[in-house]
Formats: C-alpha cells, structure tokens, sequence
C-alpha cells in the first residue's frame, strides 16, 4: 500500500509539473508568406526606312496575350495561395508611341500547411513588313518585379522576351533575396521586304510557403517522464 500512494503522489506531482510546463510553454507558430509581382511594358518608339524617316504604311506589329496555365494555386492545412493575371488580349494593332503592359501576381500565406502559386503568362508579337523597303523596327521595354518571403517560403518574379532573329534576349528575375528590380531599355531589328519576326515573352510569378505548428518541447518532457514513471513502477513491483 505503501508503494503505491507513493507511485500515486509521483504522478500526480508528474502530471502538474508536465501541465505548468506545457502552460508556461511558448505558443510557437511559424507562420510563412510571400508575394511577388512582374510587370513588363512594351512600346513601339518608331518604324524608319533606310534614310531614317519615318514610315507609317506598309508593316503591321500585333501583340496577343495568353494566359498560359493561368494561376496555378495549391493550399493545405491552414495555408492560401492567391494569383492572378493580366494579359493583352484580344489581339492589338500597335502603332508607333504605342504601349502594351502584362503583369502577373502571387501571394500565399501559411501557419500550418503548404501553399503554392504559379502565374505564367505568354506575351506573343508579330512583326510583318509589306513595304517594299527595308525597314527598321525600335522598341523601348520596361519591367518591375518585386518579390518577398519571410519564414520557410520563396518567391520570384520573371519577365522573359527574345525573337527568332536572335536580335535581342531579355531576360530578368528578382528572388525574394535580392532586391526589388525596376530595369528597361531598347533595341531595334530592321527586315527586308516580306520578311516577319515572330517575338516571344513571358510574365511569371512563382512562390511557395511550408509551415508547421511544432509540438511544444514540454510536450515531449512530460511524455517521457510518465513513461519513466510506468518503468520505475514495475521495476519496484517485480522486485
């Protein structure tokens, strides 16, 4: 009888100690996010002939924008993904001074779960010439990209163009350890007469955020504490 009241007090003394750990314990919660935006703006600046003047006749620069997969989003657990997309579309006819704009966004937070977005965009331009001349074709582009993530996330933002020409190849990616990028310029490519020049582009967004509630280390104490408790208990029983 003795034994076990003093088995008893023990667990008891256990089971308040373990319940003040745990109460004392921090509520720890990771919680993961993150956000990027791409955006990236095209202008037609001029068409000039051979002696620089300018042409307004003759060629025709058509941009179309497609949502390519569209915003691809997951979520588990106590997780939210959100994206979204804005593209040129329908097809339009640009004139010189003209500007196109695609942009492309993803967001997602986590306390407990995965989260995950992927907006990708595919910007498509045609440039004909029919003149009967040699023209050069001048462009001026633009991108600003932003990406953060704290906790267990990552994220990045992504603007692509090159043409079959070989003429130029844009390319620009901010990551959410490198800083915010607002960057731009130009280039030109001139075609003979019944030539074409097929662009491609590219606006994406991507992110993803892992986060999980851990059990409280006094958790853990307490368990192994009972269970050296119920050993203690039948060593003393068999002996």
């Amino acid at each position: 009888m003795k034994l076990l009241k003093f088995d008893f007090r023990t667990f008891i003394a256990a089971i308040a100690f373990g319940a003040l750990s745990v109460g004392f314990a921090p509520a720890a919660s990771a919680i993961s996010t993150y956000d990027a935006t791409s955006e990236f703006t095209l202008t037609l600046t001029s068409v000039t002939d051979v002696s620089g003047a300018l042409v307004t006749d003759g060629w025709d620069v058509t941009a179309l924008g497609k949502d390519f997969g569209g915003a691809d989003l997951t979520g588990t657990g106590d997780a939210t993904a959100t994206g979204s997309l804005s593209v040129v579309s329908p097809a339009v006819s640009l004139n010189v001074l003209d500007s196109i704009t695609q942009t492309s966004t993803s967001s997602g937070t986590a306390t407990d779960g995965f989260a995950a977005t992927d907006a990708l965009s595919d910007l498509d331009i045609s440039v004909d010439n029919f003149s009967g001349q040699a023209l050069t074709f001048s462009f001026e582009w633009r991108a600003v990209l932003e990406a953060s993530a704290t906790g267990d996330a990552s994220a990045e933002a992504s603007v692509d163009l090159f043409d079959d020409f070989g003429a130029f190849d844009i390319l620009e990616i901010a990551t959410h350890n490198t800083a915010d990028i607002i960057t731009g310029g130009s280039f030109e490519f001139t075609l003979l007469n019944g030539e074409s020049n097929p662009i491609a582009g590219f606006v994406d967004t991507f992110g993803e955020a892992t986060a999980v509630i851990p059990v409280p280390a006094a958790v853990w104490l307490f368990g192994s504490g009972l269970l050296g408790l119920v050993g203690v208990a039948r060593r003393r029983q068999a002996g």
